[in-house]
């Protein structure tokens, strides 16, 4: 049994998979989300926050059961503005995490590289490339020469462009 702190502060005993103190919402242990289960939804979303997910399953039942069990204070107006903004969060995490997930694969052929995001372009010159909101995006290129390591300085690149772009998340080549 796993002992799990509600958004409320509220400890409790969870198994893998237990509800919330909210109705329809269900933690799910192996992926640390809350996940709204209902029965006319034929899909499951998932929150990471347990309020969040409340929004939306409060926002589906009044509009599926004429029912609120969730937040029986909140206005029509207010649930609706309160679900927008929940579904807008939604979108961005979900965002980041298609994104991030597919950050630092080695995607280029033939690569040899011992750095993420490197990999040999042609007989003489590294590349640095990275994944972001599901576009490839090119960072640079170095050519070999006797006075430079090419492939440091691709992951180098890299590493710079990856800051950039996912801050302290960043799979970084050099911590």
């Amino acid at each position: 049994m796993v002992k799990l702190t509600r958004s409320d502060g509220e400890e409790v005993a969870m198994a893998n998979y237990n509800t919330s103190k909210y109705r329809g919402v269900y933690y799910n242990s192996p992926s640390e989300r809350w996940i709204v289960q209902m029965e006319r939804l034929n899909h499951y979303p998932c929150f990471t926050s347990e309020r969040d997910a409340a929004i939306y399953a409060e926002y589906h039942y009044r509009s599926l059961y004429d029912d609120c069990p969730n937040f029986p204070n909140l206005s029509d107006a207010e649930l609706s503005s309160e679900y927008e903004k929940v579904l807008k969060q939604r979108d961005t995490e979900q965002a980041m995490i298609r994104s991030h997930s597919k950050q630092g694969l080695k995607k280029m052929k033939n690569t040899a590289s011992q750095y993420v995001g490197v990999g040999k372009k042609d007989g003489n010159r590294w590349g640095a490339r990275i994944q972001y909101h599901g576009k490839q995006i090119h960072i640079a290129s170095f050519s070999i020469s006797k006075y430079n390591d090419a492939e440091l300085l691709a992951a180098k690149a890299y590493d710079k462009k990856a800051l950039e772009l996912f801050g302290e998340n960043a799979r970084l080549n050099f911590p």
